[in-house]
């Protein structure tokens, strides 16, 4: 995530700073973890294809639970 997109979901969305962040250096552990996996993928002998396909799998795992974090932050607020 970019600096404009993380300045927009604070300024135009009202998603507190901090939960941005916090969202943030989670992306940032998952992929580092993806790119664990990738390695022993490679080392086990996954095709170019597996590959991209457990890539796409887990990008669009972390995009639904970043969105879902930031719908659950968001509904809080509007609660309190």
């Amino acid at each position: 995530m970019n600096r404009d997109a993380v300045e927009r979901l604070i300024a135009e969305e009202g998603v507190p700073r901090e939960r941005v962040a916090m969202a943030v250096a989670l992306a940032r552990i998952a992929h580092a973890a993806l790119e664990s996996d990738l390695e022993l993928l490679r080392a086990h002998g996954a095709t170019a294809d597996e590959l991209a396909a457990h890539r796409d799998r887990r990008n669009a795992e972390m995009d639904e639970w970043l969105n879902a974090s930031l719908r659950a932050g968001m509904a809080a607020l509007d609660a309190s």
